[in-house]
């Protein structure tokens, strides 16, 4: 999913920042990536493989950027192990990673929730 703000003049520094204490204060691990216009960050539950989380990415300028929320749900040859692995009785890493996913969704709810109320606070 994702938002597109028009003038709004947002220090995009302290958005940065925001959004990292945003999923940081959730127990969620946080890893900066590189753009090469904007930020971004790549998130997940600590207690999950990297495939699966999310990447948050915002680009553009103060008065004109886009926040974009994409949930990584892990390869599909990933997904298909892991179903093959319940059937062998290792239905509890399946379980594991179902959980984390539905923390992935809570977490972008949460996420534009926050947003939102931020961006109407600053402005």
């Amino acid at each position: 999913m994702q938002y597109r703000w028009v003038g709004k003049k947002i220090d995009l520094a302290l958005l940065k920042e925001r959004i990292e204490g945003f999923f940081r204060s959730r127990g969620f691990r946080v890893e900066p990536e590189k753009l090469s216009e904007g930020f971004g960050f790549s998130v997940g539950p600590v207690d999950a493989p990297k495939s699966i989380g999310a990447l948050v990415e915002v680009i553009g300028k103060s008065d004109d950027f886009l926040i974009e929320f994409e949930t990584e749900r892990g390869s599909l040859t990933f997904r298909v192990l892991s179903s093959l692995t319940a059937l062998v009785g290792g239905g509890g890493l399946l379980l594991r990673d179902l959980k984390s996913e539905e923390k992935l969704k809570e977490l972008e709810r949460d996420f534009w929730a926050y947003i939102g109320e931020w961006l109407a606070f600053v402005s």
